[in-house]
């Protein structure tokens, strides 16, 4: 504990009056010793489902296929997704090594990790597909546990200068002692061997082996890098996932009972404030996830982190399993902290499509990384799973809905990749290059997630589709918006961490999460408005988000009104997030006698887009309007007669235009004015390199004729991504 800080254990009440959460189940001896079998290992032995070895079909057919009510039977869809990806890595099988590859470097120990949780998932349930492979579980069982690398349990100078050097641990390489530790990746290896653990009989495991998994875990978990206090940042699922699993494997409650509780309560009771004055309080007004809380919350790491928020409210996980090992339950101000932010997290940072909708401070170090993807999933097996964080028993089928369409997502993009997988980095982003290892190891995830659904019995949950959704957070004054038909957003404030901000959308995708628009860029590679004085100098813009400002009326079902402005109360019970009907959004900048309004209409298939801008004496207007990907063209719809407009080639006066498609090579979108029509000329230029949009397309441009005096212009228009 740093000096100057409070003990976590002395916590304030919550300012909000919560519901109290009761618990009333059974204490675990705490004197009971490491057992081969637990309960839960004996349940999934005798439960096994037997599958036919010939199952076929792509993941969304077999959802399809889906009987109507949700039984073990859902687990089909899952099984088939397994199969698919271990099939595809079969030839990254080393019958020399045992493992597979890579075999060797960062990525091999957490390649191998997963890929046995597939194959012990798969035993669990009794399935024959591919992903059933029970030698190689036990191959990559023994590599997992051999010493001295992934497993440590020395060290020397050499590890001193390793930020998160630990023993005992697991490394990041199976063939290199002295290579990386990380805190994720010891929970990641300790769930897969705990994985095999579960089905030793089944795989012929011998009792050795598994008491030798049963030490490895349990010493893990105990050391003092994971045991509390110690926490690396705020991330306290990493810590919470091992106590889980020592308390699974070895009988023992203690790291639940107390290790887990007392993360849960610190992580909960500053989350509105921080622990030393001047640092950030973990999450921010909206909610959002604050990834540097020991940093002032202006710099560009706490602007948020939606990947880093999914992976940490999985500590939630646990909470049941740590009840039922004898935990005094949490206060009810602590849960009403986890609540307010699991509703925050499934309604705000994921798109229809069942990908994140992605800000982080973190910028193209995480945003559109598939292995970072994939890491986020497990929020949302969180979620669907811990029945205590939920609002509303509906956030279960969302988040089941949520996750099956990512799976849905992987499997479409492997089809279209030449080798069979997924690219590592979506979009063609080429910001933070990947290698073919990080591809592998995004396979890998995927196909363990949907192993780890099927072991948190997700095949018991009905999905259902949620309505359009929305969040606000009124620090940043950050507005998500996805229904089935698109997602996007806007980003008034950055704090420098993204190209992208301002009071005009920063992206644009179809509902099956292909870019239309600009996927995150700055100038005329994302939508925008800008003004020019009489010399053509640009003095104000709407990406310009310092001197802007933005409120939002969200509008529900039923007609009832939710008005958030960036004066409105910090972390209220029910965040400015949820499913709605619509909601608009009204920004404003203003400088140098000129300003720029929007009122943005966000509607399930349509958004309505309002700007009124005024002009100093000899100014001009543009807007932007852009496209992505290298073979992006504009068609102009004049009366009937579709016309291709070629860049840098002067097109038709805006009011000849009866609506314009911008059209990608996977989705396209209309632009349609409506109400008056100033005098505007279009054109279509190219968007130059490093705009920080992933693969920018033509822009197309409205331009206003100049005005000798001051003026102002509205525009509408009304956009359907198609």
């Amino acid at each position: 504990m740093r000096a100057g800080e409070r003990s976590p254990d002395v916590v304030v009440a919550h300012r909000h009056s919560l519901r109290d959460y009761s618990a009333g189940l059974a204490m675990d001896d705490p004197h009971r010793t490491a057992r081969l079998l637990t309960r839960r290992g004996a349940m999934a032995l005798g439960a096994r489902t037997v599958l036919a070895s010939g199952m076929a079909g792509s993941f969304s057919s077999l959802l399809t296929a889906q009987p109507a009510s949700a039984t073990a039977g859902d687990i089909g869809a899952y099984l088939s997704f397994m199969d698919m990806i271990s099939s595809r890595l079969v030839d990254r099988w080393s019958e020399v090594r045992g493992a597979y590859h890579p075999t060797v470097g960062g990525y091999s120990t957490l390649v191998n990790a997963r890929m046995l949780q597939v194959h012990a998932n798969a035993a669990a349930v009794g399935h024959s597909g591919p992903s059933r492979n029970d030698a190689r579980a036990l191959s990559l069982v023994s590599v997992l546990l051999a010493s001295p690398s992934p497993w440590r349990t020395v060290g020397d100078s050499f590890t001193e200068r390793d930020k998160m050097f630990h023993i005992p641990g697991w490394t990041e390489s199976l063939n290199e002692p002295q290579a990386a530790m990380d805190k994720a990746v010891d929970p990641q290896v300790a769930e897969a061997l705990s994985a095999a653990w579960r089905v030793a009989a089944t795989l012929g495991m011998d009792a050795q082996t598994a008491q030798t998994i049963v030490e490895h875990v349990s010493s893990c978990a105990r050391g003092s890098f994971f045991r509390y206090p110690s926490i690396r940042l705020n991330q306290l699922n990493w810590n919470c996932a091992l106590y889980a699993l020592d308390c699974e494997l070895t009988g023992s409650p203690e790291l639940l009972r107390q290790d887990y509780r007392s993360q849960m309560l610190r992580f909960t009771a500053h989350a509105t404030r921080p622990q030393v004055a001047g640092d950030t309080p973990n999450l921010g007004a909206g909610w959002h996830f604050s990834y540097l809380p020991n940093w002032p919350p202006n710099v560009a790491f706490n602007l948020d982190a939606a990947e880093y928020a999914n992976e940490t409210i999985d500590a939630v996980r646990h909470y049941d399993q740590a009840l039922a090992a004898g935990m005094e339950p949490l206060p009810s101000w602590s849960v009403g902290v986890l609540r307010s932010w699991a509703w925050r997290v499934l309604y705000g940072y994921w798109t229809h499509a069942g990908y994140l909708n992605w800000d982080t401070g973190l910028g193209s170090r995480r945003r559109y990384i598939g292995k970072v993807f994939a890491l986020a999933q497990q929020g949302l097996l969180a979620i669907a799973r811990t029945p205590t964080v939920w609002h509303a028993s509906t956030m279960s089928a969302h988040a089941r809905w949520f996750f099956d369409r990512g799976l849905e997502l992987y499997e479409r993009w492997a089809e279209e990749d030449p080798n069979g997988l997924a690219p590592a980095v979506q979009f063609g982003d080429r910001a933070h290059p990947q290698s073919e290892d990080s591809q592998t190891l995004f396979a890998a995830r995927m196909a363990s997630n949907a192993a780890q659904a099927i072991a948190l019995g997700l095949g018991s949950v009905k999905a259902q589709p949620p309505p359009p959704v929305y969040s606000f957070d009124p620090d940043t004054q950050r507005l998500a918006v996805s229904t089935p038909s698109y997602s996007t957003a806007i980003l008034v404030h950055n704090h420098d961490g993204v190209p992208y901000g301002g009071i005009d959308l920063c992206r644009l995708f179809d509902g099956r999460q292909h870019p239309v628009g600009s996927t995150g860029g700055e100038g005329v590679a994302n939508f925008i408005v800008r003004v020019r004085d009489r010399h053509g100098h640009t003095v104000l813009d709407s990406q310009m988000g310092q001197y802007a400002s933005m409120s939002v009326t969200a509008t529900a079902s039923d007609g009832s009104l939710r008005v958030t402005t960036p004066r409105s109360e910090p972390y209220p019970d029910l965040p400015y997030a949820g499913p709605i009907h619509s909601v608009m959004a009204v920004g404003q900048l203003a400088k140098e006698g000129n300003s720029i309004e929007t009122r943005h209409e966000f509607h399930s298939q349509r958004i309505d887009l309002h700007w009124g801008i005024t002009l100093a004496p000899g100014g001009e207007w543009e807007l932007a309007l852009p496209s992505y990907g290298k073979q992006a063209e504009f068609l102009f719809d004049l009366s009937g007669e579709l016309l291709k407009l070629s860049e840098a080639t002067q097109g038709p006066e805006l009011q000849q235009v009866k609506r314009v498609f911008a059209k990608s090579a996977q989705g396209t979108y209309e632009i349609e004015p409506f109400g008056r029509r100033p005098l505007a000329t279009l054109s279509v230029v190219r968007v130059p390199t490093g705009s920080g949009a992933s693969v920018p397309g033509p822009t197309l441009t409205i331009k206003g004729h100049p005005v000798s005096k001051a003026h102002r212009v509205d525009l509408s228009l009304r956009l359907r991504v198609l």
